[in-house]
């Protein structure tokens, strides 16, 4: 049992950074002088990925046992969630790399 919560803890702080990150990312997209070409920006593509992802499924991993025993019913629904995410971030990560256009100037 002491296992998962290092692990829950672990999970956590990686996600809690990771969003630091990309919050950075976005403020940097947003402050660009690019920004109505977002589309073609590959690193917009993988924020949303890993927003959706990561940050949306960190209740899950952070609560994993107290979902799991408690309350089976929203445990379900976060791991549906988690799953439909994990394919759209790797949907989104593979758009990034067929829309997002590569600047070699």
């Amino acid at each position: 049992m002491k296992n998962k919560y290092i692990f829950s803890f672990n999970y956590t702080f990686g996600s809690l950074l990771l969003m630091i990150l990309v919050t950075m990312e976005y403020y940097k997209q947003i402050n660009s002088d690019n920004i109505l070409n977002f589309t073609k920006n590959r690193m917009f593509y993988i924020n949303l990925g890993v927003t959706l992802f990561y940050i949306g499924t960190l209740p899950l991993w952070t609560f994993y046992l107290q979902l799991y025993y408690g309350h089976k019913e929203i445990w379900d629904l976060y791991i549906n969630y988690f799953r439909i995410s994990a394919i759209i971030m790797y949907l989104l990560f593979a758009s990034s790399f067929i829309w997002g256009k590569q600047n070699y100037s």
